[in-house]
């Protein structure tokens, strides 16, 4: 009867140290977010049972509002990381909004203890009060091993938290009307029986000196009256300034400028969203000094259209809006080429392919003799059917180094090009 109930114990004793490494073992894979004011500090435990390096990663953060309109965010890294693409694009998607966060290395991103501080995320809006629930879904978290093997995270765990602003205007207070004092009624007064006055001494008139006359002040002139200064400039609703926007090579970001309109204290620039249909508020320039501005980062490969309006302020606060400008058209960068390969498989060629980008207009590829020389294009493809070439001719035995990139086209014919790949050696049969 003793084995038995010895056993038993032992099982007990052996499930209460099992227990909170299972536990722990739950813990893993989680999101943690803490709020400030409008930001949301992010950090990551991944993955559960991780044994090997992971060099690249990527989470999607969802956002949603329901009483800002014109919701934007800005995504800014925690210091600690060190990879050499750090990238954020915040985008609309569905009924909300993305924050697209990117991180690839030659280093392991996870330290020691298996946690990564990812950064902080800022919220803002031109609304008063306006309240945003942040969260990560389940399925947000995407990362590439030190294998080289993709692979999806489906368990993240994590609470969703809740931003909110108010800015509520101060209540002013009626001053108090102090209350009246009562007069006092008049006291009656006596009757004074008059006294019979003493007869007055004779009056000795003294010689009188002479008293030298006071010169006269000189007139003051009378002040020229003051200038009044020029009236204001006067706004005119009809007034329309004139926008333009240019892009630079390798970005996903817009820059707005325009020309001043008079008595203007603010512009106004709109977004056409083709969901909605509908040009929404982009940017509130409060400074009517301020004639540029740069947006946050869009959609690469993606063309947008925009417009502009000035407006003042009335002494009540109220806006008088002048009318908008003519719709200008802007294209983002294309993205950069991904599953860019190169190899030798036959004397004296290089085999070169890489993978579509969304909305090239065609590729150009740079060679080099050296890692660190000067690459030099050898070759431009046109159009977005064909994603391969041979480099024929080459030197049997001689390393060679590849690099590709995308360019799309602006409504002008002008090109943008996209950011390089990164090189690819290639030692020729």
């Amino acid at each position: 009867m003793k084995k038995p109930l010895t056993h038993m114990l032992f099982c007990l004793l052996l499930l209460t140290f099992l227990l909170p490494v299972s536990v722990k073992a739950e813990e893993k894979n989680r999101a943690e977010m803490t709020v400030t004011d409008h930001q949301v500090g992010i950090s990551l435990e991944i993955p559960a049972g991780k044994t090997d390096a992971i060099h690249s990663l990527r989470v999607k953060v969802s956002v949603t509002s329901f009483d800002a309109e014109d919701l934007s965010g800005t995504f800014a890294f925690h210091e600690s990381i060190s990879s050499t693409v750090k990238d954020a694009a915040w985008m609309a998607k569905d009924s909300g909004y993305v924050m697209d966060v990117i991180l690839s290395g030659k280093q392991d991103l996870i330290g020691e203890n298996g946690i990564l501080s990812l950064g902080t995320l800022s919220l803002s809006s031109d609304s008063k009060n306006w309240s945003a629930v942040v969260s990560i879904p389940e399925n947000a978290l995407e990362y590439v091993n030190s294998f080289g093997n993709y692979e999806t995270v489906t368990d993240l765990h994590g609470d969703s938290v809740t931003v909110k602003v108010e800015n509520k205007e101060p209540e002013t207070t009626p001053t108090p009307v102090p209350t009246a004092t009562p007069v006092p009624t008049a006291t009656p007064a006596p009757t004074v029986t008059p006294t019979p006055n003493p007869p007055s001494p004779p009056v000795v008139i003294p010689t009188v000196t002479p008293v030298p006359p006071t010169p006269t002040p000189e007139a003051t002139p009378v002040p020229t009256q003051t200038p009044q200064p020029s009236p204001a400039p006067e706004f005119k609703p009809s007034d329309k300034t004139t926008l333009s926007a240019s892009v630079k090579n390798g970005s996903n970001r817009v820059t707005f400028t325009w020309k001043k309109v008079k008595g203007a204290d603010g512009y106004q620039i709109y977004q056409y969203n083709s969901k909605t249909r509908k040009y929404e508020r982009l940017k509130t320039v409060l400074d009517p000094k301020v004639t540029s501005y740069t947006s946050k980062a869009l959609s690469y490969g993606t063309t947008y259209s925009f417009k502009i309006r000035a407006f003042q302020v009335k002494e009540n606060g109220e806006r008088t809006y002048g009318a908008f400008s003519k719709t200008i058209k802007a294209s983002t960068a294309p993205g950069k080429v991904s599953s860019f390969t190169a190899k030798s498989s036959r004397k004296k060629e290089a085999a070169i392919s890489w993978k579509k980008v969304k909305e090239a207009a065609g590729y150009q590829i740079y060679r080099s003799d050296s890692l660190k020389g000067t690459y030099k294009r050898i070759k431009t493809v046109t159009g977005n059917t064909s994603v391969k070439y041979t480099n024929k001719k080459l030197k049997s035995g001689k390393t060679y180094y590849y690099k590709v990139r995308a360019f799309s086209k602006t409504s002008s014919g002008t090109r943008i090009y996209g950011n390089f790949t990164s090189v690819k050696k290639v030692k020729v049969k």
